[in-house]
């Protein structure tokens, strides 16, 4: 699956559970989206995760509130 498409899928679908926050892996892109959602007023925010307990693998995970 597009990695894009699955982002705002696990957006779409925290949203309809009432999830405060998603967990999405980390991309320079995804940032990149995320830093666009939030100026436009559709997220409050996001955060990056690089400790050890959120990370997959190497990868940092990203966080969307």
């Amino acid at each position: 699956m597009d990695a894009i498409a699955d982002m705002f899928a696990r957006i779409k679908n925290a949203i309809q559970r009432k999830r405060d926050f998603v967990d999405v892996p980390y991309s320079k892109l995804k940032q990149n989206i995320l830093e666009l959602l939030k100026q436009e007023g559709y997220i409050q925010g996001y955060e990056i995760l690089e400790d050890e307990a959120h990370k997959k693998g190497n990868q940092p995970t990203i966080r969307v509130n």
